[in-house]
């Protein structure tokens, strides 16, 4: 059987990201498990996945015209 990334957190990073983990998407996903093995990597993997999920502030009125731009865009006849 394949071994699937670090079971144990190692560390008190590791075992913060990987709680922060478990809170958020109830369980630990596999990259982490994987990055586990060099706290660097998985500081960097951490933030990196953090800024990309991230909540934009975006007005409403902005997504309605950015909506409405693409769909006239792909031919949308709405």
């Amino acid at each position: 059987m394949r071994d699937h990334g670090q079971q144990t957190p190692k560390g008190l990073l590791s075992r913060l990201i990987y709680w922060v983990t478990q809170r958020r998407f109830g369980k630990v996903l596999l990259p982490v498990k994987i990055h586990g093995y060099s706290p660097s990597r998985l500081l960097g993997f951490s933030l990196m996945t953090a800024i990309h999920t991230k909540p934009k502030a975006v007005e409403p009125l902005l997504v309605l015209l950015g909506q409405a731009r693409v769909a006239s865009l792909v031919g949308c006849p709405f």
